[in-house]
């Protein structure tokens, strides 16, 4: 379990917040990284849990040292202190979650970031809502402050990389995914991005070559198997494309009548 003051910064907040203040960080952290908004990919849900349950001890041993001010001698019955909320539900999970709470989640990170603003970690994940919310300028703020506090941040890097592509500024994405792979190669979904923005930029060969990459990574990868059949129509192989159709038959049917509907152009 981490000590008190790392697991301070997980949350974002300072080692003097109120319960209130604690459990919301908490409940904010659990809205971006619960693993039920991954349940299309294994690979990123396995790591959403992960950080998940790093978030988790951090809040136990935030908890285990917050010291509530004494109760009332005269008060005979105390109620007990009000409990953790627990993680959300698959039906409350962050991707259904009503408009009005993702702008109070804005709301709860905004101000943890001013609490903190030299927190990697609270700039970042500020910076994935916003990609989660289409916020994309705003996001790509976020992430590049997240990055000038922890260069070493692959997945700051990545995140601007998805920041920039979706802004329309591909030789941006470019650089910080690349960035983000020299940091961390062994990340799938990187190479995936990386191979679509090679792909958005017209170098097809490159882009395929990055989607293999990721393949070979994550070889149950739908979503590589899918850009992977997009780049090889790209380069006029049909054939080749019509194997990763036959492929994503077994992994994911939608996605492989959606790529089967651009093969045969219906």
């Amino acid at each position: 379990m981490p000590d008190f003051k790392r697991s301070c910064q997980i949350l974002g907040i300072e080692a003097g917040a109120s319960r209130t203040e604690i459990k919301q960080a908490y409940r904010d952290l659990v809205h971006v990284w619960h693993p039920d908004r991954f349940g299309q990919n294994p690979r990123l849900q396995n790591k959403a849990e992960a950080k998940l349950k790093e978030i988790n001890a951090a809040y136990e041993q935030v908890l285990a040292g917050f010291r509530p001010a004494a109760p009332p001698l005269k008060s005979k019955k105390q109620p007990p202190p009000s409990s953790a909320e627990p993680p959300t539900s698959r039906d409350g999970s962050f991707r259904n979650r009503p408009r009005q709470n993702l702008r109070q989640t804005v709301l709860n990170l905004q101000k943890s970031v001013r609490q903190n603003p030299g927190n990697a970690m609270a700039h970042y994940n500020l910076g994935m809502v916003y990609l989660h919310l289409n916020r994309n300028q705003e996001a790509l703020e976020s992430l590049q402050k997240a990055v000038s506090l922890a260069p070493d941040s692959a997945a700051a890097h990545a995140g601007r990389g998805v920041a920039y592509s979706r802004l329309g500024k591909n030789l941006q994405a470019l650089s910080a995914l690349r960035r983000a792979l020299l940091i961390n190669p062994a990340d799938a979904l990187t190479h995936l991005n990386l191979g679509i923005t090679y792909r958005r930029l017209g170098r097809h060969h490159r882009g395929r070559l990055a989607i293999i990459e990721a393949i070979r990574l994550e070889p149950d990868y739908p979503e590589a198997h899918y850009e992977l059949g997009l780049a090889n129509l790209s380069l006029h192989n049909r054939a080749m494309a019509l194997e990763e159709y036959k492929v994503l038959l077994k992994l994911n049917q939608k996605l492989a009548y959606k790529l089967f509907g651009y093969i045969y152009k219906l």
